[in-house]
């Protein structure tokens, strides 16, 4: 007894350690959340005086195999109690339809995993634009939990048995799921790479499939026709629903569903998504993607711009990008209507997907990554803008821009640290920097300068428990951050 209360007692220990010291953290998706904000608020390891004194490069991995692969930014999970002790796990898929998992605290591989084509779903061959692979991940993250609407109850039927509990995804091995281009779906055990389940068909085969997006056991994906004859549709596949999840889509007509985040889920569970006719930023029910309404701006919205939702005065407001320069604000209580602010010009062109973070004090904050001349800076910049109200009126007051970057990704913030990336260019030859800025200056605190050997591969970045990551056109995951306390 007393040497199983030992064992439990430094359990316990060590995960109130872990957390104290800000390691346990996941980031479940692209962007980190539901959102898709790229706004880690709980981090402690980054700071502004322990960035600018402290940040450095910590190690690279190239997978094994050969081939030039694109590496999607990596969803991560904190802590994961195995049968290795506690691990800190790296998630890297590439469009080879690989799934490379690194020991994060000892650069180790951890396990791998190429997942096969189904007989029935061959594969097409790839291109610039159809890359193939699969769609980046996602994972049940135990920190960004939200229920959405309640489920309706069935009618009982006489003499039945009664219904199978739901199961609660809380409980039994943690699990990354995956959709790969032959369309299945793959349940994968975090700890070893088995297969949970079978693998089951949900999407088109050889789709170009968003970045995957769950809540309340339903995972959500945009397809677009570009690729594999797919739709320009929001896919929901409800995992939760029987022993083989549902699938419902609502197709639009029009523009492609191209932005970086795919589909966004608001705080009350409904799905956004931008595009279809007049490149629209739809708002769809959960789980069923019943059309609840539009928003539309005179010379319509961005469709390759992946919008960011926040709760603003007890609702939430859905921030993204017209074709005229300028930021949009739309209420989602009352969606249809006028916008409900607006913003300064932003220059140049806004590429790719939003980044938001609000101060302590509430003061809130959107960032957007443009690419083309954005005043002194010629070939692109990240420009912040704060929430202000004047008059009334909201609107999106521009307050920085940054140095000139070279084809930025949508940048991610923590800590009023904000990190871009300016990817260069692999036709010229100009490598990726990593800078990272003060939230609410614009101010350079660090900077990777030459250290990065490649081209970035425009696929986003990853932050979490002090370590940044980064991908490059040479099939490299470069890894910076605040050393590890011994």
């Amino acid at each position: 007894m007393r040497k199983l209360f030992v064992v439990f007692g430094s359990l316990a220990c060590s995960t109130v350690a872990m957390g104290q010291m800000g390691r346990s953290l996941d980031w479940p998706s692209f962007a980190n959340d539901n959102q898709r904000t790229g706004w880690e608020k709980l981090d402690p390891r980054f700071t502004k005086d322990t960035v600018a004194k402290d940040f450095q490069f910590l190690w690279k991995m190239k997978p094994s195999g050969g081939g030039q692969h694109t590496l999607m930014p990596p969803v991560l999970i904190g802590t994961l109690i195995g049968y290795r002790g506690f691990k800190e796990l790296a998630f890297i898929g590439d469009t080879s339809g690989a799934l490379h998992v690194m020991d994060s605290d000892l650069n180790r591989l951890y396990w791998d995993k190429k997942f096969d084509y189904m007989a029935d779903a061959p594969k097409a061959p790839t291109t610039a634009t159809c890359t193939g692979g699969m769609a980046p991940p996602t994972l049940l993250s135990i920190g960004f939990r939200r229920p959405g609407p309640p489920r309706p109850a069935a009618a009982p039927v006489p003499g039945a048995p009664p219904p199978r509990p739901t199961p609660n995804l809380m409980f039994g091995p943690r699990a990354i799921y995956v959709i790969t281009s032959d369309g299945r779906l793959r349940k994968v055990n975090a700890a070893d790479g088995s297969d949970v389940s079978a693998p089951v068909a949900v999407l088109p085969a050889n789709a170009k499939i968003s970045a995957l997006n769950m809540n309340d056991q339903v995972i959500y994906a945009t397809t677009n026709a570009d690729c594999g004859g797919a739709a320009n549709a929001v896919w929901a596949v409800d995992i939760g629903s029987s022993d083989k999840p549902t699938v419902k889509s609502f197709e639009a007509k029009g523009g492609n569903f191209s932005g970086m985040g795919g589909a966004v889920i608001g705080n009350d569970g409904t799905i956004y998504a931008q595009g279809g006719a007049g490149d629209s930023l739809l708002a769809l029910t959960a789980r069923d993607l019943q059309l609840k309404g539009t928003f539309q701006v005179p010379g319509g919205l961005k469709s390759d711009v992946t919008p960011v939702v926040f709760a603003y005065k007890n609702r939430d407001v859905i921030v993204t990008a017209g074709k005229d320069g300028r930021l949009y604000i739309a209420d989602s209580a009352t969606l249809g209507g006028e916008p409900l602010g607006m913003s300064d010009l932003v220059g140049g062109s806004v590429w790719g997907g939003l980044t938001s973070w609000a101060e302590p004090d509430g003061t809130r904050w959107v960032l957007a990554s443009s690419w083309g001349p954005v005043g002194d800076a010629k070939n692109g910049a990240v420009v912040a803008f704060k929430l202000e109200e004047q008059g009334g009126k909201v609107m999106l007051k521009k307050t920085w821009t940054s140095q000139d970057l070279i084809k930025p990704v949508p940048s991610v913030t923590t800590n009023g640290v904000v990190f871009a990336l300016s990817s260069g260019d692999a036709s010229t030859r100009m490598k990726a920097v990593v800078y990272a800025l003060d939230a609410t200056t614009g101010k350079e605190l660090w900077s990777s300068k030459n250290q990065m050997t490649a081209a970035g591969n425009l696929t986003g970045m990853t932050i979490a428990n002090g370590r940044l990551y980064v991908g490059t056109v040479d099939s490299t995951m470069w890894v910076f951050g605040v050393p590890m306390e011994w």
